[in-house]
């Protein structure tokens, strides 16, 4: 069941910083509605303060655009992670722990993260909302 993303917000704020922070986090997260933060809190409230800043942003909306955070290696590859690659090019990389290892790779995003793993062409990233879809439909929410 979706709920308000303020409502369930303000529910959350008195467990920061206290012992139960993260498990009441882990409970009201996938309850939150999945939309992006201007149409889901900024259409909808007449008393938004903004207060400006000088820091660097960069929408990051999809695999690809992590190239304008992270600069590509000299086969075109965008690493975050342990990772040893042999003939793989115009590849993203990114992990957490484990070593990651290549051959003969091209155009690829490989995701390695403690509970899941993801391989897929680039050009099917956008394809990932189905593997999102069909894990809500199969109810596994402890992957999203």
């Amino acid at each position: 069941m979706e709920h308000r993303i303020y409502d369930r917000i303000r529910e959350f704020t008195e467990f920061i910083g206290t012992d139960k922070e993260k498990e009441v986090l882990e409970q009201i997260y996938p309850t939150l509605q999945n939309i992006s933060i201007d149409f889901g809190i900024m259409e909808r409230s007449n008393e938004v303060l903004v207060i400006p800043g000088d820091f660097g942003w960069n929408d990051v909306g999809s695999w690809d655009a992590l190239g304008a955070i992270f600069p590509p290696d000299e086969n075109g590859n965008i690493v975050r992670a342990d990772y040893v690659g042999v003939d793989t090019k115009n590849c993203i990389v990114y992990g957490s722990g484990r070593l990651i290892a290549t051959v003969g790779l091209e155009n690829m995003i490989i995701v390695n993260t403690d509970d899941a793993l993801l391989v897929c062409p680039k050009d099917k990233a956008q394809d990932v909302k189905k593997i999102v879809d069909r894990l809500k439909e199969e109810k596994r929410i402890e992957y999203l």
